[in-house]
């Protein structure tokens, strides 16, 4: 059943984070959940729904890049005291900034 390969999932990734302590192997952390989330094949590790509404907040500052489910987990571990928000989520992902346009 779907929902518990979820959770096996869930509670490995959050193993990983446990016995790292204090400073997690993010990238760790992504490899595991992203061999996981293969076997799912679910379409809610696309995140479509953080993705279009990020897409649409950051629209005048970065150039929005789709992020899965694993990948948001390794920017929520590479930045734990930085609300998780849009812009946040692409700056730590390094996502490219829009350069404004002067007017005239």
């Amino acid at each position: 059943d779907l929902k518990m390969k979820l959770t096996v999932c869930f509670l490995v990734i959050l193993g990983c984070v446990i016995v790292h302590g204090q400073s997690p192997d993010c990238k760790e952390i992504k490899d595991i959940c992203s061999k996981c989330i293969q076997r799912l094949n679910d379409p809610y590790n696309k995140v479509d729904f953080i993705n279009k509404g990020c897409r649409n907040r950051v629209r005048g500052s970065y150039v929005w890049k789709d992020q899965n489910l694993c990948e948001l987990q390794a920017i929520a571990c590479s930045a734990p005291n930085r609300a998780m928000n849009c812009v946040v989520i692409a700056d730590v992902a390094k996502m490219r900034r829009v350069t404004p346009r002067p007017p005239g």
